[in-house]
């Protein structure tokens, strides 16, 4: 209750519940962004594995190939982590309140 306090409500105003977020709330994108990290990773370990001499895409082309996707998903991890640093500010910053007259966000 850091926002919500006595001295902002009105005349006869009464607080009767003060909700949370869920926890889930900071980690959703982070669950629903993990199978395009599976198949990054994956497509990583195949072309790696499968870079030799006899590869349909030639040495060259499969060393390019690796870079970009090791870049994308270094990327793709950054991009990540900077919308969970965000995802935990809203979650200690997001206040709710219901009165007997209002509901304050």
């Amino acid at each position: 209750m850091k926002f919500i306090r006595k001295k902002n409500f009105q005349e006869g105003e009464e607080l009767l519940y003060l909700p949370r977020l869920h926890w889930m709330y900071t980690v959703r994108h982070m669950v629903l962004s993990l199978p395009f990290f599976l198949v990054l990773l994956i497509m990583w370990a195949v072309i790696k594995a499968n870079a030799g001499p006899g590869w349909i895409m030639g040495v060259g082309a499969a060393l390019v190939f690796i870079s970009v996707i090791k870049y994308v998903l270094l990327a793709a991890i950054i991009v990540a982590l900077l919308v969970f640093v965000w995802r935990i500010f809203l979650y200690l910053t997001t206040e709710y309140g219901v009165t007997n007259k209002r509901l304050i966000i």
